[in-house]
Order: structure tokens, then sequence, then C-alpha cells
């Protein structure tokens, strides 16, 4: 993909090596396109990128710069980018096919077909068309090999439990667990963020402690990627009700933080019937 873009910029570079284009071996050649491994590169590509999409009558949204809207016939469609990953929703299979001979004729694509992954994100349809479910297997399973955590019983009751009190870790963790626990951690949030709500809460709780983790921290981490192992196979319905009626819901403890009595606040939204946001976050002051 960065590739097609032109730069802006003027750049030289040595020839390649066992390729030289000129007599004179010290010759260097100005780059008219993008590669892979300049700094600009990325933005470079983006800018190609949308200024063909917008050319073609798309939007970019203005809290996402990554997803394009354009107002059709048949309703609105819609075009998530990252990277050179496109993900094209719109109201009937003839729009999408129309849509993708638009990015044929600007770019050489290679089409996917129906969505299956997306960002390790596994995406399943509903025999009947009207349901996705979203899940992590692959992304739960990679996280299980590579924290050797193969071995450990599964947890099948709670990714943590309210006997589980975790204070601050009084001696100063060595730089590999430090490395080890902000690594799983980093891991456990992506997965919360995408499709597990359930373990919303409990990863929150451990990222509050990667500066010094201790021992009982480095357990609870642990404790929740056992957790996922044992429910690798749960699945998150996006399904319309009929009605598109954005619902949210909060609530809080009180003074649930045994270290400095801060609160914690859990939100979770929900469109049509579907949860698309949720989050649990400690609160930033007590009152």
């Amino acid at each position: 993909a960065y590739l097609n873009a032109s730069l802006q910029e003027t750049i030289y570079m040595r020839q390649p090596r066992g390729y030289p284009l000129h007599e004179d071996p010290k010759m260097v050649l100005r780059l008219k396109k993008s590669l892979y491994g300049l700094k600009q590169a990325g933005r470079e590509w983006y800018l190609l990128l949308r200024k063909t999409l917008q050319d073609l009558g798309w939007k970019s949204n203005s809290k996402d710069q990554c997803l394009f809207t354009r107002k059709g016939d048949d309703g609105i469609e819609h075009l998530l980018v990252y990277v050179d990953d496109l993900l094209i929703a719109a109201s009937c299979e003839s729009r999408v096919n129309v849509i993708k001979a638009e990015l044929k004729e600007a770019f050489l694509i290679k089409d996917l077909g129906p969505i299956s992954y997306f960002l390790g994100i596994k995406v399943r349809r509903s025999v009947d068309l009207s349901s996705f479910y979203l899940s992590q297997p692959n992304m739960i399973g990679d996280l299980i090999e590579r924290f050797k955590l193969g071995n450990r019983s599964r947890v099948t009751t709670a990714p943590i439990l309210k006997s589980i009190e975790l204070g601050a870790n009084e001696e100063e963790a060595s730089d590999s667990t430090k490395l080890y626990y902000s690594s799983l951690v980093g891991s456990l949030l992506y997965i919360a963020r995408c499709s597990r709500p359930d373990i919303a809460y409990a990863v929150s709780v451990c990222s509050r402690f990667q500066k010094n983790p201790g021992t009982s921290h480095v357990a609870l981490a642990e404790r929740i990627a056992c957790y996922l192992h044992s429910s690798h196979d749960y699945e998150l319905k996006i399904a319309g009700s009929g009605t598109m009626n954005l619902t949210a819901y909060s609530d809080a403890d009180w003074a649930g933080d045994k270290v400095d009595f801060a609160s914690t606040s859990g939100m979770i939204v929900q469109l049509g019937g579907s949860s698309i946001l949720w989050s649990s976050k400690k609160q930033s002051c007590i009152s």
C-alpha cells in the first residue's frame, strides 16, 4: 500500500547493492514514490487514500478519521480503514460490489470476501444474516502460549473475586517482572476492549499496578488469562432489535479501592440492544 503514494519531500537514497544504475557507484537516486521504512510513508498513503475516497463522494468521520461514510440511493455506506485493510458495509451486496469496483479502478486490491477476521477479532454471521458474533479465540490461544499458561488450571467462575483485595507492592519489582506484567495486561486490555466486557473491571484493576507489580498482581492477571482460556468460545452478539435506540447504563461503587479509597465507575452503552461500548475506570478524585 505504501508504494502507491507519491512523496512530497525531496529524499535521496543510495543505489541498491548489486544493482548499479550508473557507472559512478556513488550516484544516488531520488525517490518519487514512498517506501516502507520511511517515517512519512504511512501518512502519505493515508492522504492518497483519503483523497481518492473523497473524489468518490466519501467523507471522513470527524471523530474517527479512519471511518468514511457515503450516502447512497439505498442508504448510508461505511468504509473502515486500518492501514491497507478496508472493511465495507452497505445495505445490500450490490452496493458492496459497486464500492469494490470503484476501489479496483484506483488501486490493486485483493478481495478477501465476507468478513471472517479483522484485527484479531473473529466475526461469525448468523444463518439468517441478522446478527454478527464477535470473539477472539485465536488471540486468547496465542496469549496462553506466549505467557506459558497452558498448564495452569482453568478458571471457570469469574475473572476476579470479591475476596481479592490488592494493595501497593512494597518491594521493587524486577525489570523482567515489570515487562512480563505490562505485556500481559496490555494483551488483556485489547481483548477486553474488543469483545469481552466481562473482564473489563478485572483488567482495569490490574492496570493500576503496572508501575510496580507484585506477586498478587501477577497472579490476578494470570487468573484473568486462565478465565479467558476456559471461556475462549464466548461471543459478543451484535444484532438489530428493529429500533435503533441508544441506551447507556452506569454505576459506581463507594470507596472500593482500599489503597486510596477512590471509587470505580462502570458504564455500558447499547445501540438497538447490542453492546457497542463499555468501560470500567477508577475515579480520579475523591468526594
